[in-house]
């Protein structure tokens, strides 16, 4: 498994091969096993959730960061390269989406506002499948 850590670095890494006039707002990461199934990904995978400040990201952009995922964590790299897991898929948010999220989740948790922290990987499918529904 890949962790918080690594995955940061790795967006991180994208981040800076991005353009410069692209700024990271907030992200998260999910699992593939708490959203639907994709037609054509079914080997496990990562959903990347970003909110930016900047243009849209092309395909080619997004597709940075599971390179330098692939770099930086060995055994990824070797589940990616024998297709046990699919390519990281970055989904763009719109502005305000992590504010809301975080509205969200005070709202439907137990979480308090002053100690109130992102989750850099979510757990529930229905956080999953909330941001899932905000994506450009």
């Amino acid at each position: 498994m890949v962790s918080e850590k690594v995955f940061f670095e790795a967006l991180e890494d994208a981040l800076a091969l991005w353009p410069t006039d692209v700024h990271l707002v907030d992200y998260t990461v999910a699992p593939s096993q708490l959203l639907p199934l994709s037609e054509h990904q079914l080997a496990p995978h990562f959903h990347l959730f970003v909110e930016l400040d900047g243009p849209l990201l092309s395909d080619e952009q997004t597709k940075l960061v599971d390179e330098t995922l692939r770099r930086r964590h060995a055994s990824y790299d070797n589940s990616r390269r024998r297709e046990r897991v699919c390519p990281v898929v970055v989904r763009q948010l719109p502005a305000g989406a992590f504010r809301r999220f975080r509205d969200h989740l005070l709202a439907t948790t137990t979480a308090s506002p002053t100690q109130f922290k992102m989750p850099r990987v979510l757990r529930t499918a229905e956080a999953a499948e909330w941001l899932l529904k905000c994506h450009l």
